[in-house]
């Protein structure tokens, strides 16, 4: 899906955890190396997976 080292993936989580499963606009200025498209299928992978855990 997405290539992150080990912290940059734990930040992305985080931030979808404190997000409700979307990634704020302010947010994803810090994850520029991730296109939109790639973005939006984080989060649905998120909300497949993680959601409410």
């Amino acid at each position: 899906m997405v290539d992150l080292p080990d912290q940059r993936l734990n930040s992305l989580m985080k931030w979808l955890d404190v997000g409700g499963g979307k990634l704020s606009n302010n947010k994803r200025k810090l994850f520029a190396e991730l296109t939109d498209d790639e973005i939006t299928r984080v989060e649905e992978a998120y909300a497949d997976g993680f959601a409410g855990s």
